[in-house]
């Protein structure tokens, strides 16, 4: 039997231990609004998509509604903030943030960032705040087992995965060349202050030290990567800040064949570490 001390138990990662099926009634009645409909949204299907992130839980909904009269279907994705049975990834979840920088990113670039529904900061209405887009179809690059060692990438022809590489390249190239950045996303630019680049840095620092708090597992190699920031730090001031994708890969983009079809996960997980400004 592994002790206390045993840093290398395994630890199930887990998301959220609600029952998806009890959300439906109250996203059914949420959805009322955002949609404008002529009544209740009924949701025919819920579940969430395989190889979904770590750091929020998402489900699909199969949904239809009347508005104005009209039918209307659709599949809509929720994002919802983990409840506090979750394994944490982050300190904290502020979909709020992540909301905006979506509205953002799609109201100063031609990335394709899925069409906003609307955002819940209240606990009340599922137990977690939430999110609302519309569902894209597409797919993308797994991380479990890595895309590199198989799968419809790997198998792809080259002159394929050369295409992705440049689009994917091309297409984070795009959100962090956003034009006056502390305008189009003011909370990012009030949490970076006046020096962006310390405020990364430190961020990373905190949430490194948040990270083995408890079972105090350190990375020596990030320990002495702050060290060489701090002996290298530049002396001249900064450059202006830029929005920073902090994980921006493939795996995190949806592709309809090998061109970009979505970016739901460039603005996931915290935003206080995932896109900052510097």
């Amino acid at each position: 039997m592994a002790s206390e001390e045993d840093h290398m138990v395994e630890v199930t990662l887990t998301k959220d231990v609600r029952d998806p099926a009890d959300l439906v009634r109250p996203l059914s009645e949420w959805l009322r609004g955002p949609l404008d409909t002529d009544g209740p949204v009924r949701i025919d299907d819920v579940r969430a998509p395989s190889g979904s992130g770590l750091s929020s839980v998402t489900l699909l909904l199969d949904c239809s509604w009347q508005s104005g009269g009209e039918p209307h279907q659709e599949r809509l994705a929720v994002r919802i903030a983990p409840d506090e049975s979750a394994f944490p990834v982050f300190p904290s979840y502020d979909l709020r943030t992540q909301y905006e920088v979506m509205a953002g990113v799609a109201a100063h670039t031609d990335v394709p960032v899925p069409h906003l529904v609307g955002y819940e900061e209240s606990p009340d209405v599922i137990g977690s705040p939430f999110l609302v887009m519309r569902a894209v179809e597409g797919r993308a690059p797994v991380d479990n087992p890595p895309y590199v060692f198989g799968g419809w990438l790997f198998e792809a022809d080259p002159s394929d995965r050369a295409a992705l590489d440049e689009a994917a390249v091309s297409t984070i190239a795009k959100i962090h060349s956003v034009p006056d950045p502390r305008s189009a996303f003011p909370r990012l630019g009030e949490a970076a202050g006046d020096d962006p680049l310390r405020a990364h840095v430190e961020a990373q620092k905190e949430y490194y030290a948040w990270t083995h708090r408890e079972d105090g597992l350190r990375v020596p190699i990030l320990e002495r990567a702050f060290d060489w920031l701090e002996s290298h730090w530049p002396e001249q001031d900064p450059d202006d800040a830029v929005l920073s994708w902090g994980d921006a890969r493939p795996g995190n983009i949806l592709f309809e064949g090998f061109t970009p079809a979505a970016v739901p996960a460039a603005m996931d997980a915290n935003q206080s570490f995932n896109q900052t400004l510097h």
